[in-house]
């Protein structure tokens, strides 16, 4: 028999708050992205129009400059470029980029960015929810609005990180 005090009391799983979004009250974009920044572990989440903005926003927090980037990603390189971070591969010295962005990153991968004193860049698009904040990640970004929605028409990027939120690029 269920106690009728824990029907009541919200599931406490991060994934769970997603299935009743729809029906909260206050701004849509507000509201899915402190869920998925709930899901993710971060402390703040911004929704962005694609990739050109998630470029724009990433360039304000890193400044300008190199970002190596996992080649299975097909970043929008133009759009990085445009904001000044120059898309480079991943196997060059880490040292002095502004940030790796890496897919799935293993413990080898994360190390290695540690120790060229660099950010990390995750991307949770396929793999949301991933812990990445509590093995090194910077920053998790979800830059894919297909794969996020189902809706190809309608462009959208996340980026979630911890402290303080930045303000919108």
């Amino acid at each position: 028999m269920t106690d009728s005090s824990e029907l009541s009391r919200p599931d406490p799983r991060p994934d769970a708050r997603l299935l009743t979004l729809h029906a909260e009250r206050g701004d849509p974009h507000a509201r899915l992205a402190a869920a998925l920044a709930d899901l993710e572990g971060a402390a703040w989440g911004l929704t962005l129009a694609g990739e050109a903005a998630l470029a724009g926003q990433l360039a304000a927090l890193l400044g300008p400059g190199v970002l190596r980037v996992d080649e299975r990603l097909g970043v929008n390189r133009a759009a990085l470029a445009g904001h000044g971070l120059a898309a480079a591969t991943l196997d060059a010295d880490w040292t002095g980029a502004r940030a790796v962005w890496l897919a799935e990153p293993d413990e080898r991968l994360l190390r290695r960015a540690e120790r060229a004193g660099v950010p990390v860049i995750v991307d949770g698009t396929l793999a949301p929810g991933g812990g990445w904040f509590t093995r090194g990640a910077t920053y998790v970004v979800y830059r894919d609005g297909v794969t996020l929605t189902g809706f190809g028409d309608a462009p959208l990027a996340l980026l979630f990180g911890q402290g303080a939120a930045p303000a919108p690029a």
